[in-house]
């Protein structure tokens, strides 16, 4: 980050890594420390307000196997295609914030994650994970209904395992359907070809805010 370097603001609480960050902006237009940029595929996406449009072109400029991240930028990102997690050893990752509980769900302004994540696609999912070390934090995750996944681990061999996802809110909150999914592993995928998943520190919410609802979970 080549600019914004001031003490106690919200970039000292980026995961830490010995790799770089891709920053990744909610719109094409954001705003960052009360100033305006323009996000765009061109950038190099290497300082928030250098910000890459999309995941996917991250992820593109990112290199396996150094630990990379991915940073969602605070806002409401939606995808027309899934981001798809492909190199070995990528974090995607929002900027960590007060988590989602059952204590405050039906509180008046309910505290949810700053980074929030939700497909456009009928049925759509908003990330795939195909590799392996693959690490998902602070995402407030929207999957659409009848069908729609958070996270699909969809391994080929041995492609995606030990996936790490943490800290991140499932909010099953459209029409009712037994097919959307927070988290959802294929049928065809057995546990010799996903190895050591963690899920850890995560909240999922079927049905609204006020009643419960028969999703996938």
């Amino acid at each position: 980050m080549s600019y914004l370097t001031k003490y106690g603001s919200i970039w000292s609480v980026l995961p830490q890594t010995t790799g770089r960050y891709f920053f990744v902006a909610p719109s094409a237009s954001y705003t960052i420390e009360g100033t305006a940029y323009t996000a765009s595929d061109n950038n190099d996406g290497l300082s928030p307000e250098r910000a890459l449009l999309t995941a996917n072109a991250a992820i593109t400029l990112a290199t396996a196997s150094v630990n990379d991240v991915i940073v969602l930028l605070p806002g409401a990102h939606s995808v027309t295609t899934p981001i798809v997690i492909n190199k070995a050893g990528l974090t995607v990752t929002g900027i960590p914030g007060a988590m989602r509980t059952y204590a405050n769900r039906h509180a008046s302004g309910s505290k949810k994650l700053r980074t929030s994540l939700t497909s456009t696609q009928t049925a759509g999912i908003c990330i795939t994970v195909s590799a392996v070390d693959a690490e998902v934090s602070f995402i407030h995750f929207l999957p659409p209904a009848a069908g729609g996944r958070g996270i699909s681990l969809t391994p080929t061999l041995a492609t995606a395992n030990r996936a790490y996802i943490h800290d991140c809110n499932f909010a099953l909150q459209a029409t009712a359907s037994v097919t959307t999914y927070g988290i959802h592993v294929p049928a065809n995928v057995t546990a010799d070809v996903l190895d050591e998943t963690l899920v850890s520190g995560c909240y999922f919410v079927s049905g609204t805010d006020t009643s419960s609802g028969a999703n996938g979970g």
